[in-house]
């Protein structure tokens, strides 16, 4: 191919096509990529065959190399753009440059395999709006236009498909999830709360802005303190590190009852995981439909989270839990022999001395008030025993560190405990009026078994730094803004970011998570409660028919506009002259209303020379330049003599 100008323009989408899917492939792929395109624009006049099998060994050495195997998604996708590279070297006919544009495109909807979010979608455009151009560039006639008219033909192009691509996803029979998820990868879902628990790794999550869920509330929400988003519970430790264990087989489902006002009713968007589970504030009175009710109240669904999940929920803020088996007990009050002898001394003293259970848990909180324990998130390394440490020597940690010394205090005292894990508080954002839970809210508590009440949540966070639960974890960090955080700037800030994260919340909401049920919702909204599939057939042939009228007459006015060129420009030309009182009637040919309008006009040279040139491109050889006409009546100004 000689035309250079569609495969700069082709090339230029390839490379913002790569810009996307680069964050997430290995350095090594970007060098050999950066490599090829270096290697394919020096060779482009000397293709090798032998060249080219060389350097489709090392692109498929590079996958190999960063990932250890070739099949699979993620060297798939790190593979495309590597053989879009060297397929420019096979660039020699309109149909090898119609291949890379089907590439391009390929690339283009494989990075929604990895984001689907509303600025992975604004991104792309780019890339669809350069390939639409190249091949505007390649196919246009007479000669190929420039690049401003074919981005501009590209973009009309684009937002005449629109309202049909609107109609179809509308109104299209749904899938039950996501096309992308028959490829996603469980072991590349983002990470957040593991199943296991060591007294600094929920401090580890504490760096990470990386979102959990969105809660939207229905009514009013609650205050910040009281949301404790249930998680994992654990059970057993062996003296470092808590997991859940093996639960009895035969743990029932303890009795739930609310004590107070009624339940919150919220909606959750979960962003996927890894795990199964579900997060509830405190104790939910209601079971989304595919999830269950564990023994200690987990909700958990029967495959991991690898999409974007949304539920509703129902959750008591005050209740009563009833007591556990024995079985659960025993559970509840295991130690490892050996461990944290200083921490188990001092518990046994407060039970030999006669104080009752709910006395010992005040002792705990009271000591943790008192003696001058710090909230941190960058604790000492333990030295030995990691409870005895924090109670005896360094007297700081994280909510983990806090939440295993007590669990640990309330155990050797013989109370039944557990420790609990999820998350605390939220951020509200108050553009969309939701909150967003992040990874840094990762929070640890304990929950102890009551003789009247049943489980209670004790948090020993709320004695040792009052402000985690109230203001957050932001409220602890130190303020490294450059006007503070009440400055006038900091709060634009702070509303651009949530008007941001509220509009790709409802990209979230409306667009990635219409599913079937929106879809039935939005079909009995237009046919009521008794809309049928004929209903559903109805409208949706009723709008396809709208738009194909409305298609149908735009090309029909275009056509009426489309005249030609030079006709336009004469017609200019004419309206000019009528608009100071000379008028050409429609028997009147071009030069008899040229020499009336010379005698009255000051621009008699001017008035010829136009018709002239309109005569020799119209009736003459053609040869007259179009764009010359327009130019010398765009610089027409008639006036009277």
């Amino acid at each position: 191919m000689t035309e250079r100008l569609p495969v700069y323009c082709l090339a230029a989408a390839i490379l913002w096509g790569y810009a996307l899917h680069a964050p997430r492939l290995p350095i090594w792929i970007s060098v050999v990529f950066v490599a090829l395109c270096l290697l394919q624009w020096g060779m482009r006049r000397r293709p090798n065959r032998l060249i080219g099998y060389c350097l489709l060994g090392v692109a498929v050495g590079s996958i190999y190399g960063s990932y250890g195997y070739l099949f699979g998604r993620e060297p798939g996708l790190a593979l495309v753009p590597l053989l879009t590279v060297l397929k420019f070297r096979e660039l020699r006919s309109h149909r090898d440059f119609q291949v890379l544009v089907m590439l391009g495109l390929f690339m283009v909807a494989t990075h929604f395999i990895h984001a689907q979010g509303l600025y992975a979608a604004l991104l792309t455009l780019p890339v669809i709006l350069l390939l639409l151009a190249a091949s505007v560039l390649l196919h246009g006639a007479p000669e190929p236009p420039r690049v401003r008219r074919a981005l501009l033909l590209s973009a009309r192009m684009w937002l005449a498909a629109v309202p049909f691509m609107i109609v179809g996803f509308v109104l299209f029979p749904r899938l039950p999830g996501p096309l992308w998820s028959i490829f996603q990868d469980p072991s590349t879902a983002t990470t957040g709360l593991s199943n296991t628990m060591t007294p600094g790794s929920i401090s580890q999550l504490s760096q990470s802005d990386a979102i959990a869920f969105r809660v939207k509330f229905h009514g009013n929400a609650p205050d910040p303190q009281q949301l404790y988003w249930r998680g994992p519970v654990f059970w057993y430790t062996n003296g470092n590190t808590w997991s859940a264990g093996r639960a009895s087989p035969r743990a029932a489902i303890p009795q739930l009852r609310g004590t107070g006002a009624p339940p919150l009713i919220y909606t959750v968007t979960l962003e996927p995981s890894p795990h199964r589970r579900l997060f509830a504030i405190d104790i939910p009175a209601q079971v989304p439909e595919g999830a269950t009710l564990s023994a200690d109240l987990q909700l958990l669904t029967t495959r991991p989270i690898q999409q974007r999940t949304r539920y509703q929920l129902g959750s008591y803020t005050q209740y009563h839990i009833s007591g556990a088996g024995p079985r659960e007990l025993q559970r509840a009050l295991q130690l490892p022999p050996g461990k944290h002898p200083g921490a188990v001394a001092l518990a046994r003293s407060w039970r030999a001395a006669g104080l009752s259970p709910r006395a010992i848990i005040e002792r705990v909180l009271r000591l943790l008030r008192e003696e001058d324990f710090t909230y941190t998130l960058s604790p000492q390394s333990t030295r030995g025993d990691s409870v005895d440490f924090l109670l005896f020597e360094s007297r700081e940690g994280f909510c983990g560190h806090y939440a295993a010394a007590l669990a640990v205090l309330a155990r050797a005292a013989g109370i039944p405990a557990r420790i609990v894990t999820g998350y605390q508080g939220g951020t509200l954002n108050r553009v969309g009026n939701y909150y967003t839970i992040r990874q840094r809210d990762a929070h640890a508590w304990v929950e102890i078994l009551d003789a009247e009440r049943g489980w209670q949540r004790v948090d020993p966070t709320r004695v040792v730094a009052p402000e985690r639960v109230q203001q957050g974890l932001e409220g602890l960090m130190p303020d490294t803004t450059l006007l503070g955080r009440d400055s006038e700037v900091h709060n634009l800030w702070t509303l651009l970011q949530d008007s941001l994260d509220a509009a790709d919340n409802g990209w979230n909401q409306w667009v990635i998570g219409y599913d079937r049920d929106q879809q039935r919702q939005l079909l009995y909204s237009l046919g009521g409660q008794r809309a049928t599939p004929w209903t559903f057939a109805v409208v949706l042939a009723g709008l396809a028919a709208v738009l194909f009228l409305g298609y149908l007459a735009l090309l029909l006015h275009r056509q009426h506009r489309a005249t030609d060129p030079t006709l336009r420009a004469y017609r200019r030309f004419v309206g000019k002259l009528a608009r100071i009182g000379i008028h050409k009637h429609s028997a009147q040919g071009p030069l008899d209303f040229a020499r009336q309008a010379a005698a009255l006009c000051r621009q008699g040279s001017h008035i010829h020379a136009v018709t002239r040139l309109y005569i020799r491109i119209r009736y003459g050889d053609g040869q007259g330049s179009p764009m010359r006409l327009h130019r010398m009546v765009r610089g027409f100004s008639p006036r009277l003599r």
